[in-house]
């Protein structure tokens, strides 16, 4: 429990931290009263938003967003396009767009909720998908080349890799990435549905697969993946610890093939 209660800052490191171990109930309360105390402050609006989102309460976030909270503050304007791009809205995502980030101006301002790379895969999409032509920091080219002209091989090649590193906490047991990769990407076809949507714009699923990592030195039976928004294109993998995440879908090995699986959760 936080001791200190005026300190905004190591409530909101609270909050991240419930959020993070699936606590979204007792994270939205407290925000609900930061927001009381602070009417007008982005980061909390961001984040309370984002517990809406959590449990999949898109019509109470957008809500929250389209009825004066982007008003407050046009950084909050990247989550309400994401949770346009995530429900499809094609007409609202471009009005937002020439509303909200077509100027210079407001774009290339300096973004103190969401961090710039995030805000650069979002813009990476819309170039992609609705042909826009929003600009992308060169330091992010290589990050988002994936979501512009996504590549399987080019993918399973950066997971392999980043998995031999030497420097990396978390690494996978498994042999054949590849394969995993196959598997996972194939439940995701099937399963859409079963992933969380996260700010500003992609799909995040956590998986049990009996000791398929490391995480800091210790063995693991969890690995998070995360996709384009409302697709099965995997653009990260690696495993986790489970005590910080309450949903998961699992996958199990059957005795004739160990490449199949089944949804048991």
């Amino acid at each position: 429990m936080i001791k200190n209660k005026s300190n905004k800052y190591l409530q909101l490191g609270y909050v991240r931290d419930l959020l993070c171990k699936g606590n979204v109930e007792v994270a939205r309360q407290m925000l609900s009263d930061l927001l009381k105390i602070n009417p007008n402050d982005s980061l909390i609006l961001h984040l309370l938003i984002e517990t809406y989102i959590k449990t999949g309460e898109y019509d109470t976030a957008l809500s929250m967003l389209e009825n004066g909270a982007v008003n407050r503050d046009r950084c909050l304007a990247v989550d309400l396009m994401s949770l346009y791009i995530k429900l499809g809205m094609d007409d609202s995502i471009q009005k937002a767009y020439l509303k909200y980030f077509k100027e210079k101006k407001q774009h290339n301002e300096k973004n103190r909720i969401i961090s710039d790379i995030y805000r650069d895969q979002m813009f990476a999409y819309l170039n992609s998908n609705y042909g826009y032509d929003l600009p992308i920091e060169n330091n992010h080219l290589v990050s988002i080349k994936m979501l512009k002209n996504y590549s399987k091989n080019a993918t399973i090649e950066k997971l392999e890799k980043d998995n031999c590193r030497e420097d990396r906490k978390n690494i996978f047991k498994v042999e054949d990435i590849s394969s995993l990769y196959n598997r996972v990407k194939k439940y995701v076809n099937n399963n859409a549905n079963n992933g969380v949507f996260q700010l500003p714009v992609f799909d995040e699923y956590f998986f049990h697969l009996d000791d398929c990592g490391m995480v800091d030195g210790e063995s693991t039976d969890y690995f998070r993946t995360v996709t384009v928004v409302n697709t099965s294109k995997i653009i990260a993998m690696y495993p986790v610890v489970y005590s910080r995440y309450r949903d998961y879908n699992e996958l199990v090995k059957k005795q004739n093939d160990g490449k199949k699986f089944v949804k048991t959760k």
